[in-house]
Formats: C-alpha cells, sequence, structure tokens
C-alpha cells in the first residue's frame, strides 16, 4: 500500500492499472465503485469477521468482484441495497450495469464521460473516436440523479 497521503482510504476506488497515475479510464473505474457503493449500500470491501476468508467469502466481501459474480450469474438486484424504500429496478439495474461497464479490465471498452456538451467527449483518444455515438452511458445514469 503507498504512503502517498492523496491515495490514502481510496485503495478500493482505484482501478488496477493506475498505481497512482490518474487518468481518465481510472476515474471511469472509481465512477463505478462509488455507483455500486451507492446502489448496493456497502463500502468497497466489507470484512465482518477476523478470520481468514474463503476465496467465495473474499468475493462476496469485495464489492467488485461480487458485482462481477452477479453479473455473470444473471442476479444484478442481488446489489441492492434491501434498505432502498419504493426502489425503482429499472433505475437499479441502469446504474448497476453502468457500474459493470466503467469496471471492465479492458480500460479501451470503458465508457467515457462527457463534458457540459453531451455531444462532445472530454480528452477524445483514438479509442474513443472509434465508439459509437451511444457509447457515453454515464451521462445516462447521471441523468437519473434528482436535480
Amino acid at each position: 500500500m503507498s504512503s502517498n497521503q492523496s491515495m490514502r482510504g481510496t485503495v478500493f476506488y482505484v482501478a488496477p492499472e493506475c498505481g497512482g497515475d490518474a487518468s481518465e479510464k481510472c476515474d471511469v473505474y472509481s465512477f463505478g465503485v462509488l455507483l455500486l457503493v451507492i446502489v448496493s449500500g456497502r463500502r468497497p470491501l466489507e470484512v465482518t469477521t477476523g478470520s481468514p476468508l474463503s476465496s467465495s467469502e473474499f468475493q462476496r466481501a469485495n464489492l467488485v468482484s461480487w458485482g462481477r459474480h452477479c453479473s455473470r450469474k444473471g442476479k444484478l438486484l442481488d446489489l441492492v441495497d434491501e434498505s432502498i424504500q419504493g426502489l425503482d429496478k429499472e433505475q437499479a439495474l441502469l446504474c448497476i450495469k453502468v457500474a459493470l461497464l466503467c469496471l471492465l479490465k479492458s480500460t479501451s471498452r470503458r465508457p467515457f464521460f462527457l463534458d457540459g456538451n453531451p455531444g462532445q467527449q472530454t480528452s477524445p483518444g483514438p479509442e474513443q473516436r472509434s465508439m459509437p455515438p451511444n457509447r457515453p452511458v454515464i451521462q445516462a445514469c447521471i441523468s437519473l440523479l434528482p436535480r
């Protein structure tokens, strides 16, 4: 673990490939973790026992791993915080799907952020120019937030 003051407390929000170097794709990954935290009501790593964890217990404790597991099993709603009242399942599913897109291991497959103009990307790189116009799905999730 780094002793860098700015990284303290953020280790499970940082994309595995970042290692302290910030980039837009690292921010997108962090946004995905944040979305899962909000929807699930959990921390990125939630360990409730002092004893060593089995691999399945660790997978459940690690929110990103648990999200990927639920996705593979087709049980995305298992990620949702049970205490959320009046849950709109479609909105919850959209946020989870956006989060999982942000958490893709391949950085080139992750969505990108938009600036204030929905038709314009920030920092358009070669991999972003070739993406279909509907790829910036982060904007869809942000539009669901109350104003």
